[in-house]
């Protein structure tokens, strides 16, 4: 059973929320308003949110062993502290003037991959990257026009990408932090709108945000069949994922439009859960 979603009163509104994860160790939830230059925090247990303005802005959030964020500004990487709010870039990266780092997420062992995006959202200028310990950066895939979604299968043999304007998640074969051929595309195409961020559930499902669509899809990466539908009050629907205490949540970011509508974060209980956010291994 999937409830209604409810609106996260607490929760700031934002132009552009995006890179939702879950905190586990706090219960904590952070995401990022990439037009705002903004890093929230909501507390479900407490009912509480803060927000931290940032000097520049972050296209996503991830979590680090050693109780650091790390977010991806517009050309580089950085190290923020929750506790002093202080920003630290650690790593600068040429990924090209018309492009700028979007989505990403943490491997099983510690990896950050981060995609790039054109600007313009119009050519194949970007790439997608994995950031290794000690914030040693390689190319991983090229050819990319704006880089979303990222996830795995539950025995890590499969990664799981989203190239929004393909209107499919590409399935790739993995093996330790390597990508090594495609194996097949789940096509999105006949869904209003495009694909986006994506999180994948304890029973191995994938759950994508579709940006201009107003929901998320619960969709089996085999069969590539629809399995449920959540419908939201918002057309720009961001990024997903789980939490809460025991992971049965599903928040979700959206963004405003032209007219103004969005931008909330979302709460949708769930009778499946999601898996423990992965961390960055500095």
């Amino acid at each position: 059973m999937i409830t209604q979603p409810k609106v996260v009163q607490q929760a700031p509104r934002s132009l552009l929320g995006e890179g939702p994860v879950w905190d586990d160790k706090n219960e904590a939830l952070y995401w990022v308003d990439i037009d705002k230059a903004m890093l929230h925090v909501y507390y479900p247990e407490l009912i509480i949110a803060k927000s931290f303005t940032l000097k520049e802005a972050a296209s996503c959030v991830a979590l680090c062993s050693d109780g650091r964020l790390l977010l991806a500004l517009k050309h580089a990487l950085a190290l923020f502290d929750p506790k002093s709010s202080g920003l630290k870039q650690v790593k600068s990266v040429d990924v090209g003037k018309r492009v700028r780092f979007n989505d990403g997420k943490c491997d099983n062992e510690g990896r950050f991959w981060v995609g790039t995006m054109d600007v313009e959202e119009k050519e194949p200028i970007g790439a997608l990257y994995v950031v290794e310990a000690g914030f040693k950066i390689r190319k991983a895939l090229e050819g990319v026009t704006i880089s979303n979604g990222i996830g795995w299968s539950l025995d890590y043999n499969e990664m799981y990408y989203v190239d929004s304007p393909t209107r499919k998640v590409s399935v790739f074969r993995y093996d330790k932090g390597e990508i090594s051929g495609l194996l097949r595309n789940i096509d999105l195409s006949f869904q209003r709108g495009v694909p986006d961020g994506l999180t994948v559930d304890a029973e191995g499902k994938i759950w994508v945000a579709i940006w201009e669509g107003s929901c998320v899809l619960r969709i089996d990466p085999v069969s590539s069949k629809v399995l449920s539908r959540i419908e939201l009050p918002a057309p720009r629907v961001t990024s997903c994922t789980f939490g809460g205490r025991y992971l049965d949540t599903l928040f979700v970011t959206t963004a405003q439009n032209e007219k103004g509508v969005g931008g909330e974060l979302f709460s949708v209980k769930t009778d499946v859960k999601g898996l423990p956010a992965n961390v960055f291994a500095i």
